[in-house]
């Protein structure tokens, strides 16, 4: 079943994972071109190289952004593995690595797609806590409580947007969408420091 529109945000939900579903194809086929080049024994370039990177970062981004933020309904599901393989690289990207193995990251193989989104979300607001880089650690097993380490809280975005969603811009939708997603499982977004260079953030 898929989900069901019941607001502004159902609807902005729809348009990105539209938008997003459409752009992936052309993103992905540039990849496909450079692999063939690869296969080929072709000669690559700088200019090749650059057109590889930046088809690998797009392409990582919006397979992201189509999790975190398309429309998911209570019973839509999505493959763990492709929510592994959107986070790690595009989180690497943002000096966030992910750790543990893929089950425990994945909530020990959950396919709830709105479970998906949560967990999502919440490593975009942990890239915001610790915009310098740090490691990020499942601690439950659904994968929505994120111990960071590496790096003190920075508190000044976080913790003040998961108190006022309502109040952020356009880099900040994860935020209020974040907040959407932890009412509908029942839970509530936080971020604590637990230490000089560790703090949790998820939804309790």
């Amino acid at each position: 079943m898929g989900a069901v529109m019941s607001g502004p945000r159902d609807l902005a939900g729809l348009v990105a994972s539209r938008i997003c579903h459409d752009l992936i194809s052309p993103v992905g086929a540039l990849g496909n071109g450079m692999e063939l080049i690869d296969a080929s024994g072709g000669d690559i370039g700088e200019e090749l190289e650059l057109i590889r990177s930046c088809s690998d970062a797009a392409r990582f981004a919006l397979t992201y952004m189509r999790i975190a933020f398309g429309a998911a309904g209570p019973e839509d599901t999505v493959d763990p593995a492709e929510t592994m393989a959107a986070a790690r690289p595009y989180l690497a990207a943002k000096r966030l690595t992910l750790s543990g193995t893929e089950g425990e990251t994945e909530g020990g193989g959950d396919r709830s797609r709105l479970r998906a989104k949560a967990r999502l979300l919440t490593l975009l607001a942990a890239v915001d806590a610790a915009p310098r880089g740090a490691t990020a650690i499942p601690l439950d097993a659904d994968a929505l409580i994120w111990a960071v380490t590496g790096a003190s809280l920075n508190s000044d975005t976080p913790i003040e947007r998961l108190a006022a969603p309502e109040s952020c811009g356009a880099r900040e939708a994860h935020y209020p969408v974040l907040h959407d997603v932890a009412r509908n499982l029942g839970r509530t977004p936080f971020a604590e420091a637990r230490g000089p260079e560790r703090f949790e953030i998820g939804l309790r």
